[in-house]
């Protein structure tokens, strides 16, 4: 519990919405696909432009926020991404340990980070 109650990086929080974001993403375009019955060749379902933008538009809104409420905080994009790579493999391990069903968004979260899938990260 001590652990938990620690002061910490926001930008671990950052990075773990970045994350929650990137999986909502995925889990559409699985679902898409899962409905199609095969790749979707829709130009309604722009999933890799979905994820940069979702993640573009939460790391502004963040900015602004900080802006105005003048906190000494600076978005470094390195250990932003040190932050994400931290929060994917946590979530495959949990997810190879209790969830094998949800192995497939982490690994596929994984593959977008390294790919560098991910642009504009911070």
């Amino acid at each position: 519990m001590d652990e938990r109650r620690a002061l910490d990086s926001p930008l671990r929080d950052v990075a773990s919405m970045l994350r929650s974001l990137d999986h909502v993403g995925r889990s559409a375009g699985r679902r898409a696909v899962v409905r199609n019955g095969g790749p979707v060749t829709s130009p309604g379902l722009d999933l890799p432009g979905w994820l940069r933008r979702s993640r573009e538009r939460f790391l502004a809104s963040y900015r602004a926020g900080l802006r105005e409420t003048g906190a000494p905080i600076v978005l470094d994009p390195t250990l932003l991404r040190a932050f994400e790579l931290d929060k994917e493999c946590r979530e495959f391990i949990y997810a190879a340990t209790y969830l094998p069903s949800w192995l497939w968004a982490p690994t596929e979260g994984l593959r977008g980070l390294f790919d560098g899938a991910e642009e504009g990260r911070a």
